[in-house]
């Protein structure tokens, strides 16, 4: 009897086997490991450390702290020198309109003394529209004089009045050796010397 042959089968060894299986597995970790290695020196950038950091030999997490730091530090600083120049500004603003309202006082103060001093009248708006004049200074009782006549006249401000004259609505009824007896709306009072005459 005759024992039909097939194709001839290829002797495998098992050490053969075994081999594959762990080449198949130790190309891929290879190659793992090294895009790992690329991915961190990219990650890195390559950029130096900071010397604190260098020095310490510190970690990825050391540098970027260590960044941030700086940064802080640059932006903190040229903020408060922005505040202190604001700050200033302002001061300086504050300084010179206080200067400018003590000017504006001393210069209104000046012109209501030199208006006192000599009686100005000033031109200001009526209620009842139009304009009228008011005495910015309230004259003031300076003198009586007694003429050769007997008749006796008052220097009030910088008008001479005697008895019945009108000075700012207000009449003159008499003329004394040292007062005035002045009427004003039905009423009457006396001014002394060197008062005001209302």
């Amino acid at each position: 009897m005759m024992k039909i042959q097939g194709p001839p089968r290829m002797a495998t060894s098992k050490k053969a086997g075994k081999k594959g299986g762990i080449a198949q597995f130790a190309i891929p970790v290879l190659a793992l490991v090294v895009v790992v290695v690329i991915i961190v020196i990219m990650a890195s950038g390559g950029k130096k450390k900071p010397r604190s950091v260098r020095r310490e030999g510190g970690t990825l997490t050391q540098l970027a702290q260590g960044r941030e730091r700086v940064t802080r530090e640059r932006t903190g600083s040229a903020r408060v020198r922005a505040r202190e120049s604001r700050e200033e500004r302002k001061s300086e603003r504050r300084e010179e309109r206080r200067r400018l309202r003590e000017e504006r006082k001393a210069k209104r103060r000046e012109r209501s003394r030199r208006k006192g001093e000599t009686g100005e009248r000033t031109t200001i708006r009526s209620s009842r529209g139009g304009y009228t004049t008011k005495q910015s200074g309230v004259p003031v009782l300076k003198a009586i004089i007694s003429e050769p006549t007997g008749e006796r006249m008052a220097i009030v401000g910088e008008r001479r009045v005697k008895k019945g004259d009108q000075i700012e609505g207000r009449r003159i009824i008499d003329v004394e050796q040292d007062r005035v007896k002045v009427e004003y709306l039905t009423k009457s009072y006396e001014v002394k010397i060197n008062q005001p005459l209302y």
